[in-house]
């Protein structure tokens, strides 16, 4: 398979795979929520939440050794010599054996203490919460040890292959909660135990199967304590730790603004703001993170001509995608909430709209950013990013204390965003060579020009039909009629457009 129908099925895996566990999770949400109770339902999201802090870490473990692992695939690609993958392997492997040891030395006694002592847990559920939290750490440590076999497929650029683990466990998971609903029982313990099993088997499968397919998956014992690797692997991961924990730092200062200065129905607003943005996000995210490995390949490989064009198509594509959902969600915000939640909370759908509008900000640079990632060199980038969202914070509180309310909480994380935008573009002219004003020409304007066109066509039906779910699907339909052909003309370059309708071409002799 050549390199731009790997990067093509990835995409179309993964976008598919973010939509089913859209929808998937809408109707086992309610069934959960029937089947186990508000409190059983709670003390699972609360126990389960405690390992919140090793999914963090083990994600920005999980970027540093893709990174790593993608680019001597690239060096590999020229030189045809995978000593260097298996050294990286090897050192990731050492890595993800130790830590997850040590980690479940300190946290596990620490959340039984939690669970038995200090949470607020009915009395006759702390030995069903005693069980949840010993499966999240047995799901937590198999996680933490596949990491380096997982890793491999990314930089192989085998994502897609991944996505059928991932839907399985969707669709299974989709069963069990219906199962679950239509049978009265005690279930807390049982379904803590069969998302263990879920989580479990999928990676044992991967880290077999890397092992047998892989040669870079080769346990070599004279590769295993290496303290250069050990150091430009920790630090990477460290630099990627400023900067993700810097943006946990800023959007919970957020939160504890607008709770103590607007309380906590506000709060609610952001909830619901929130989780409107992430379910649109998480479709985009899922197909500009496809085109991430690639560029890493490239870097490795030392092909600029192909990095900056994956540069681009994934910046296009992130966002692209996320104005497929965006414009039409901003248009018909009001009526979306108002049909979900029946009463939602106080400026839900104006903070919606700014948070959206933010998110895009930060797509329109996804290339950027991956390119940035691919040198290796981020830490005065992470430390930019780290100010900015400092920044941002102090704008957010400068804005509430003047009075603006929640709309200034809005306008702060429209400039917080943009900040990120700027830095990012900024820092891939300086890291990877890459044009600032070709962003601007063939990137920004394009995308700019394609969703404030379709913002106002999308008017069109507001003037024909009252407030109504017809209307949210009329509107829809306008944007998209619009938003497709508009984007094939202007966001798409020459090159792009003649490469599709050769595979168009292809598919139809097939």
């Amino acid at each position: 398979m050549s390199p731009n129908c790997r990067i093509a099925l990835n995409m179309v895996a993964t976008y598919g795979r973010s939509l089913l566990a859209l929808i998937c999770g809408l109707f086992s949400g309610r069934w959960l929520l029937m089947a186990l109770g508000e409190v059983d339902y709670g003390l699972l999201g609360l126990v389960g939440g405690m390992s919140a802090f090793v999914v963090f870490f083990n994600d920005l473990l999980s970027g540093a050794v893709s990174r790593y692992y993608a680019v001597s695939v690239g060096e590999a690609s020229k030189s045809g010599n995978l000593e260097n993958c298996n050294r990286w392997f090897c050192t990731a492997l050492t890595i993800h054996l130790v830590l997850p040891v040590m980690l479940l030395l300190i946290g596990y006694p620490v959340g039984m203490w939690a669970v038995t002592k200090f949470l607020t847990i009915p009395q006759d559920k702390v030995y069903a919460c005693t069980w949840v939290w010993r499966f999240v750490c047995i799901s937590c440590f198999i996680g933490m040890v596949n990491v380096p076999f997982r890793a491999m497929y990314i930089a192989k650029q085998l994502i897609a292959e991944l996505t059928i683990y991932s839907i399985a466990t969707t669709v299974l998971n989709f069963f069990a909660a219906l199962y679950m609903a239509s049978h009265e029982q005690e279930w807390l313990t049982t379904y803590a135990c069969w998302t263990c099993l879920l989580s479990i088997i999928p990676h044992v499968i991967i880290a077999i199967r890397a092992a047998i397919v892989f040669p870079e998956c080769r346990m070599n014992r004279t590769y295993f304590f290496d303290g250069k690797r050990f150091r430009e692997l920790g630090e990477y991961a460290m630099y990627r730790f400023i900067g993700a924990f810097a943006s946990l730092i800023q959007s919970q200062g957020c939160s504890i603004l607008v709770n103590k200065f607007l309380g906590p129905r506000f709060n609610a607003t952001m909830t619901v703001s929130n989780t409107v943005a992430s379910h649109t996000v998480n479709l985009s995210t899922a197909m500009s993170g496809a085109i991430g490995p690639a560029i890493y390949n490239a870097h490795g490989a030392n092909d600029h001509h192909r990095l900056l064009n994956l540069v681009n198509c994934a910046s296009k594509a992130g966002a692209f995608l996320y104005m497929v959902f965006m414009v039409p969600v901003i248009l018909e915000i009001d009526e979306l909430i108002r049909l979900w939640l029946e009463t939602p909370p106080p400026m839900a759908s104006t903070i919606c709209v700014f948070i959206l509008v933010a998110y895009f900000t930060e797509r329109i640079t996804d290339g950027e950013v991956n390119a940035i990632y691919a040198t290796g060199k981020i830490a005065h980038f992470q430390v930019v990013l780290s100010v900015c969202c400092v920044a941002g914070l102090i704008l957010a509180w400068a804005f509430i204390y003047k009075g603006m309310g929640i709309v200034g909480l809005g306008y702060a994380i429209v400039i917080f965003k943009a900040m990120i935008m700027i830095s990012r573009v900024m820092y891939a002219k300086i890291l990877s060579n890459i044009s600032a004003w070709r962003w601007v020409v063939s990137v920004f304007c394009p995308l700019a020009v394609t969703c404030a066109v379709c913002l106002v066509v999308g008017l069109l039906p507001r003037l024909i039909l009252p407030p109504s779910f017809l209307r949210i699907v009329v509107t829809t339909m306008v944007v998209q009629l619009a938003l497709w052909p508009l984007a094939w003309k202007t966001v798409l370059g020459d090159e792009e457009r003649c490469y599709i309708l050769a595979r168009v071409k292809n598919c139809v002799k097939w």
